[in-house]
């Protein structure tokens, strides 16, 4: 979406700019796939190592 809305940070309202971002749920369930799978391995390298890996919700 930044790069569509030449936007780098959506933090301020004030100054958003609109577009229409096509979203491919193949990509984008690609995406979460390989975000799940660095967590679960970060968790584990992190557990094995003595140190916690704490959930936050």
């Amino acid at each position: 979406m930044a790069r569509k809305t030449a936007q780098g940070w959506f933090g301020g309202l004030t100054a958003a700019r609109a577009a229409k971002v096509q979203l491919d749920g193949n990509d984008y369930a690609d995406f979460l796939n390989t975000l799940a799978s660095f967590q679960t391995n970060l968790a584990r390298f992190l557990q094995t190592t003595g140190q916690t890996a704490l959930h936050i919700d």
